[in-house]
């Protein structure tokens, strides 16, 4: 039998759907907290895109895509209203309408390669099945 480097969802199968997006969410008000109290002048975009990924990839489009707007609209909240004295109002709007497309595709991105991914190994095991017949 073959050996594969890569098994996909191997590790997250033997979890719920509901509870990976519970562990999601977690990650992302995890994400929020970092980045307010590392303040306006520390920038951690990569942190918002991790939950949205795993969010996307796991659970679908709409748990990926839901991350996608509600991260960047948080920072933008942090900006305008928690930091108001230090961010300028047309930086943090630019920042968020940057933020919530690129979000959005990721998330997209990685639902469709999600998808295909799992079409694929599910092709690879009907193979597998098929191979002890040939042989």
């Amino acid at each position: 039998m073959p050996v594969y480097p890569f098994k996909p969802l191997q590790g997250a199968a033997r979890f719920s759907r509901s509870a990976l997006l519970l562990a999601w969410m977690l990650l992302a008000i995890l994400t929020c907290a970092v980045d307010y109290y590392a303040g306006s002048f520390l920038h951690f975009p990569i942190l918002a895109v991790i939950p949205v990924l795993l969010a996307a990839w796991h659970n679908g489009l709409l748990a990926g895509l839901t991350l996608a707007i509600l991260l960047p609209l948080v920072r933008l909240y942090f900006a305008m209203v928690l930091w108001p004295t230090q961010v300028e109002a047309g930086e943090a709007l630019s920042n968020a309408a940057v933020r919530i497309p690129v979000m959005i595709l990721l998330a997209v991105l990685a639902d469709s390669s999600a998808r295909k991914t799992r079409v694929l190994a599910q092709r690879v095991s009907e193979i597998e099945g098929l191979l002890p017949i040939c042989g």
